[in-house]
């Protein structure tokens, strides 16, 4: 694997040198972010304990991303983006896996771009999610947290603090079944956000994005500076409930909606954040999510603008009431 790292070293290297002393079209940087902790695992299954220790990596990553405005076009640029994970590094697996990795076009008529995103849906979480990327993820109770191939996605732009996306999957990458991969059908994903400071709120729909039709409402408000608190309501059902990932559990039939909730709190004192979460829903009795509960609290340390210290504790619980509790403490630093 080290020959592979040997071409990407190079370009960013060579990135990074001209962009510090070319000028004109080279309008862009390169950054990323190292996120890693050491974490005590105990997995309680059947009534049988299990107790390991790991270092991860959450959403570690490198990018390359800019604007380059366009000649006699006005106020218009073309954007673009590369961006890969580099969790492999740590957990000895696959070193290198594409993340956000798009080229389109920015004016005064919003945003249009085409390639491999984060759906509206997964954009329109906001900060709601206190322990978003780590263990504590509300991902692992959730459905609708995609970021999908063969995607063409418009956003409008921001009057006052309102905006809106919608994007288009098409169906050759809409994967929603373990045996047949194309589904041949596309799927839609659109949020409404609104940014007004002490407040923000999002709604959400997917229509068959990854085999499911999702609705999801999200607020955060902040009521003085240094408390943020949080709330997310969705309601899923499998849009084929002949597919495979469509797969009940608990009594549950594949034509059901189920619910989920989340609550989150924030406070900062200083350089230093305490945090708290809890969610529960019934998603995964449709087979599109792992646990019914998720229950984390934690704190940050800055250490410098760029650089924090983490420590966490969280417990993901299943309905038959086998469980697994992280206690984990890490370091991020973004470049």
């Amino acid at each position: 694997m080290k020959f592979r790292l040997i071409p990407l070293v190079a370009v960013v290297a060579s990135l990074t040198a001209m962009s510090a002393h070319a000028e004109g079209p080279i309008d862009g940087k390169v950054y990323g972010k190292l996120r890693l902790s050491a974490d005590y695992v105990r997995t309680e299954t059947s009534g049988t304990t299990t107790n390991t220790n790991e270092l991860k990596s959450h959403a570690s990553r490198i990018g390359f991303k800019g604007a380059t405005k366009l000649e006699g076009y006005n106020n218009l640029s073309v954007i673009y983006q590369a961006e890969y994970g580099i969790d492999g590094q740590i957990n000895n697996g696959n070193n290198w896996s594409a993340r956000n990795t798009f080229l389109g076009l920015k004016g005064d008529f919003g945003t249009l771009i085409g390639g491999r995103h984060d759906t509206p849906m997964k954009s329109s979480q906001g900060k709601v999610d206190q322990f978003n990327d780590v263990d504590g993820d509300f991902a692992s109770i959730m459905n609708g947290e995609n970021r999908l191939n063969q995607l063409v996605m418009y956003t409008t732009p921001s009057l006052s603090g309102l905006k809106a996306s919608v994007a288009y999957v098409m169906s050759k990458d809409n994967a929603a079944n373990s045996n047949n991969k194309n589904t041949q059908k596309n799927g839609i994903s659109a949020a409404v956000m609104m940014d007004a400071g002490m407040f923000y709120g999002a709604v959400a729909y997917d229509q068959n994005i990854a085999n499911a039709n999702t609705l999801r409402v999200t607020g955060v408000v902040t009521p003085v500076s240094d408390l943020q608190l949080g709330a997310m309501w969705q309601r899923t059902k499998c849009n084929d409930s002949t597919l495979s990932s469509c797969a009940p559990t608990n009594g549950a039939s594949a034509s059901d909606s189920e619910n989920g909730y989340l609550v989150s709190a924030g406070y900062s004192i200083g350089a230093a954040t305490l945090k708290a979460e809890y969610g529960d829903s019934d998603i995964y009795k449709l087979g599109l999510a792992k646990y019914k509960k998720d229950a984390s609290i934690g704190a940050d340390y800055k250490l410098a603008k760029n650089t924090k210290v983490e420590g966490w504790v969280t417990q993901l619980k299943k309905d038959n009431g086998d469980k697994t509790t992280y206690i984990a403490l890490g370091m991020e630093h973004k470049f």
